[in-house]
């Protein structure tokens, strides 16, 4: 059996309006509402029309459909688990180089 996965590399300087980011992740509109309103997810804009998603969007995105398919976490769980991970690079830069 093969397993056939694809991934996007950004970064913060590349942004994607909301039809962007669902094309690109793959998902519907209605996950990234709810992702918006866990606070997983915060775009710039005033309404859906005009929001603005960067590039770690993607990331956030793709590591809560995982959480989900995978491991059956629902929105506050991945919310969680993505806040952790996230500190624990925040961690791990300052381990890295201690000066900063």
């Amino acid at each position: 059996m093969t397993f056939k996965k694809t991934c996007t590399v950004v970064d913060d300087s590349v942004t994607f309006n909301l039809v962007e980011l669902c094309r690109e992740c793959k998902v519907k509109d209605e996950l990234v509402y709810d992702m918006i309103n866990e606070g997983i997810l915060t775009p710039t804009g005033e309404s859906p029309k005009s929001w603005i998603f960067t590039g770690s969007s993607i990331k956030k995105v793709q590591i809560t459909v995982r959480l989900q398919e995978d491991l059956r976490v629902n929105l506050p769980g991945a919310a969680l688990a993505i806040e952790l991970l996230e500190k624990i690079e925040v961690l791990r830069a300052k381990v890295e180089d201690p000066e900063s």
